[in-house]
């Protein structure tokens, strides 16, 4: 098809985006001269009728639906050449995926608008027997309109694999085992591949959108999708409040709701979230409100920045975008890839098919094709799994994941207890292997770093992946010898340059020596005791502390150190975070990213000593945000 030529009532003007399963374009209709969104499937893949039904079934759920807030669609048929095409309405906006890695995290206000427009449009979904499965930043576009609050209209698209629970054929295809969707944003019955899967499943998306655009990040953030899919189910969400300490409490309430692993802990009903956020959304802002919803200024930079480098991932796809074959822009850093490998294995979600996309796309098509995704490959992968499996004996699967954690295969025993959990939802001993398995995993990757850090000698990292290591981990003994092999030498290393210094007379840098090294590792205190220095023995104890050492490599200035020290924190390090802030604010004593970083990871270590110590470093601005996030945590820094 090339510019000029016609499908259906539309002329071609050009190519906004093409893959293996298809081509999208921009053309005009003639009979009412108003351009639109053109999809064609290939003519080959037009022969397939479960192809061809799922594609059409995008334009009849929402079609049905006749929504503001939802993709409108023109017209579907049938080209000359035999191939399946529907047109839908041109958006002229962005996609909210695009507008978060330009912004980072939105203001209240803002955020809560976007999530009560996406909820009212789900809410005509669902009154219309349709369950979206697939809800995330890339389906949904913001389109001015100076007819709703703040000038811009969430539209949600792409519907191409939404269930139409009224629709019995349709449900038959959605069977047990089938599993669609884009990781990041999975419910955990989605994640099982459960067949009983309904419209809390949207619940749940929503609120892991709303996560996004408050904390600039979505809830679970890892390399792999199978990692992110175990997470979903066997992990609890980071409190959002640590992540943004300026939200308001009912707000925080309402999204950690969203995010229950149990359908029925969740609100019922999309139109239950949609209300909830009406006084987020609507209220009148006066100057002090407006300081209580948005994020403060020197916050919101760097947490913007922070979040873009943790979460922005490129697009994930939905089953059948990349059946579509939709191409855009490529983001600046891609997602966790699909297909997802595990322990050598494929994922093998209970049931007859699972059915994985390599690419993303969104209905959503801007007339600068910004709001489509490219998909990597040319078909979405097929992955078999034994339809048995779904009848499968539960001890015997329990069996195959105790055996598969016996032989350190974690991401075998996560896919094994989803499958357990697809025949029982509620096994415990499944829930626990689950969670073992993740937990080994991310030590495993502890376990490599630490290797690496001894490898090439970086003291500090060294001591810092060992820390990270529980104590019941699998990994834990081996380290432990490889830690105290490590320590020794740094020792042994620490005596001998002792002992240049004092050959060289070099008095004050010994006296100095023993408490640096001691910072890293208090046992290297005694690498300078007994050695003399102009006749005066040097111990390890009662010399003034130093400035911070560097032996391994040269002093990181403290943007460097705060940066570090944010994404320690946002990672739950807490510990790490807090002595990277502190040689921040070493380097530069007035840095007050530092400060809050610091009583951040302080108040939720319930550390007191440095709580009341940095308290009131902080300005008068942030001290109530962060006063709020420690009484939380039971510690009061007012409070003598």
């Amino acid at each position: 098809m090339v510019e000029g030529q016609q499908i259906g009532s539309y002329r071609i003007e050009r190519v906004l985006g093409q893959g293996g399963f298809g081509v999208v374009y921009v053309g005009v209709d003639v009979r009412l001269d108003r351009r639109a969104a053109i999809k064609q499937l290939l003519p080959e893949l037009s022969g397939n009728r479960e192809i061809v039904e799922r594609f059409f079934n995008e334009a009849k759920a929402a079609a049905s639906i006749n929504h503001p807030g939802i993709v409108e669609i023109y017209d579907v048929g049938w080209h000359t050449d035999g191939s399946a095409y529907f047109a839908m309405k041109l958006l002229d906006g962005d996609s909210l995926a695009k507008r978060l890695r330009a912004t980072g995290p939105m203001p209240v206000i803002r955020a809560a608008t976007v999530a009560r427009q996406v909820a009212a449009a789900l809410t005509a979904a669902h009154k219309n027997g349709i369950v979206h499965r697939d809800l995330k930043p890339d389906n949904i576009v913001l389109v001015p309109d100076e007819e709703v609050a703040m000038g811009e209209r969430a539209t949600v698209l792409d519907f191409g694999i939404a269930k139409l629970f009224g629709d019995k054929p349709l449900s038959q295809k959605t069977r047990t085992g089938m599993m669609m969707g884009t990781p990041a944003y999975m419910s955990p019955e989605q994640c099982r591949g459960a067949g009983e899967v309904d419209h809390r499943t949207d619940v749940y998306a929503l609120g892991c959108i709303l996560f996004e655009m408050l904390a600039g990040r979505p809830p679970f953030v890892a390399e792999g999708a199978g990692e992110i899919l175990g997470m979903h189910q066997f992990v609890e969400p980071p409190a959002i409040h640590t992540l943004r300490p300026d939200l308001p409490e009912g707000l925080v309430t309402l999204v950690m709701r969203t995010l229950a692993k149990k359908p029925e802990q969740r609100p019922q009903t999309i139109a239950e979230i949609a209300t909830a956020l009406q006084a987020f959304a609507t209220a009148p802002l006066t100057a002090e409100r407006s300081a209580q919803l948005a994020i403060p200024p020197a916050a919101s930079s760097s947490l913007a920045h922070q979040a873009t480098a943790l979460s922005d991932p490129g697009p994930l796809p939905s089953t059948m975008s990349s059946a579509r074959g939709e191409v855009s822009t490529p983001a600046a850093k891609p997602r966790s890839k699909l297909p997802f490998v595990l322990g050598g294995g494929v994922l093998a979600v209970v049931g007859v098919v699972a059915i994985v996309a390599v690419a993303s796309s969104s209905s959503s098509i801007s007339s600068d094709g910004s709001s489509i995704a490219a998909p990597p490959g040319d078909a979405p992968l097929r992955l078999e799994a034994d339809a048995s499996t779904v009848k499968a004996d539960v001890a015997r699967l329990l069996d195959k994941a105790r055996s598969e954690l016996a032989q350190r295969k974690w991401e075998d025993a996560i896919a094994t207890a989803a499958q357990v959990s697809v025949v029982d939802a509620v096994n415990a001993d499944a829930k626990e292997i689950g969670k073992r398995a993740f937990a080994e995993s991310k030590h495993e990757q502890t376990d490599k770093t630490l290797t690496a850090a001894i490898a090439r000698d970086d003291a500090p990292a060294v001591k810092t992946a060992f820390t990270a290591l529980a104590e019941d981990s699998v990994y834990r003994v081996d380290a432990k010898r490889r830690y105290d092999g490590y320590v020794t030498t740094f020792v042994a290393n620490g005596k001998k340059q002792a002992l240049s210094l004092a050959a060289q007379h070099r008095c004050e840098e010994l006296a100095r020596l023993g408490p640096k090294l001691a910072k890293t590792f208090p046992e290297a205190a005694k690498a300078t005791v007994g050695v003399a220095c102009s006749g005066a023995s040097i111990g390890g104890e009662g010399i003034n502390d130093g400035p911070p050492l560097g032996l391994q490599q040269p002093p990181r200035d403290a943007t460097k150190l705060v940066t570090d020290a944010r994404n320690a924190a946002m990672s739950s390090q807490h510990a790490l975070a807090i002595k990277l802030a502190e040689d921040a604010l070493r380097a530069a004593p007035d840095s007050a990213e530092a400060v809050m970083v610091l009583m951040l990871s302080a108040c939720n270590l319930r550390d007191r000593a440095r709580v009341r110590k940095y308290f009131r470093r902080l300005s008068p601005a942030r001290q109530p945000a962060i006063r709020q996030v420690c009484i939380r945590n039971g510690i009061d820094p007012e409070e003598r």
